[in-house]
């Protein structure tokens, strides 16, 4: 997705989630904590891929080539190509091994730590970029193959063994990764709502009423497991 896209994406996490737990439209700051939070994964990997660590990458040589004799105009257009192909692999954000370790910090700190809402805010919307990304990749190309190059072939190979339970196991997985997004997600929203500034585990003063808030990150965990098979 174009980060124009993935911005609109956070403007609109920001809005509905604010919407449903009553607080109106919300207000600008948390805009944009929704739109940094949610372009900052790409404004860490991709200069970083061009300019550092995979800078002679095939596609990354003829994108500098092409700035060279043609310009920036031409050279994005170039990149825009290869990026809706899906063709740039190997991002350091971008595989499982990322997401899973992001989508902990956000269940670990929405239980346990204090931190600003703006934070958690941003979590959410930085979370949502990767589900968005992975949707994309499945949409386009049909696989995550791009998510996971951390993999390597001897880990393939053990994961290929395991039959038919790898099924349940990308299942629970999945189901790990969300529950980081929806319970970041509450936690800003508790926050907003001045019902919880210590995390989940210290605080007492918690409504059963504002699950409903979360109704539609529910749907939308459901209908992510039965887009690979559930039901």
């Amino acid at each position: 997705m174009k980060p124009h896209e993935h911005a609109i994406i956070s403007l609109g996490y920001a809005a509905v989630i604010s919407a449903f737990a009553g607080q109106g439209i919300g207000s600008w700051e948390i805009y944009l904590a929704a739109v940094i939070g949610g372009e900052m994964i790409d404004i860490i990997d991709h200069p970083l891929y061009h300019l550092v660590y995979n800078r002679n990458e095939s596609h990354v040589v003829a994108a500098r080539k092409k700035f060279r004799n043609e310009g920036l105009k031409a050279t994005a257009q170039y990149l825009n190509q290869v990026e809706d192909a899906r063709k740039f692999k190997g991002l350091l954000l971008h595989n499982v091994y990322a997401l899973s370790f992001l989508s902990l910090f956000c269940i670990l700190t929405s239980f346990f730590l204090p931190g600003s809402t703006y934070l958690f805010v941003g979590l959410g919307a930085f979370l949502l970029h990767m589900f968005t990304d992975i949707w994309g990749d499945f949409k386009r190309l049909g696989h995550i193959d791009n998510w996971l190059w951390v993999l390597n072939e001897s880990t393939i190979s053990k994961i290929g063994r395991i039959g038919k339970r790898l099924v349940t196991y990308i299942l629970i997985w999945m189901a790990f990764t969300q529950t980081g997004f929806i319970l970041v997600t509450m936690r800003w929203v508790l926050q907003l709502k001045h019902l919880s500034t210590i995390g989940f585990m210290y605080e007492k003063n918690l409504y059963r009423i504002e699950l409903l808030a979360y109704l539609p990150l529910g749907i939308l965990a459901i209908y992510h497991l039965n887009i690979v098979g559930f039901w």
